[in-house]
């Protein structure tokens, strides 16, 4: 049988609203990257006609 031993490193509870925040912010980064994402595809949707001049 395989015996493991879990050890708590930070013990703070996080209350709701800092639980709030970081889902917020994680949206925020998701978000952002699929706009930058889609621009800088648009960006190389442009220059390629552009380096066969």
């Amino acid at each position: 049988m395989l015996v493991v031993k879990v050890e708590v490193v930070e013990e703070t509870e996080k209350g709701y609203i800092e639980e709030l925040i970081e889902d917020f912010v994680a949206i925020v980064i998701s978000f952002a990257g699929r706009i930058y994402g889609k621009r800088s595809q648009k960006f190389r949707k442009i220059k390629r006609p552009l380096k066969r001049w």
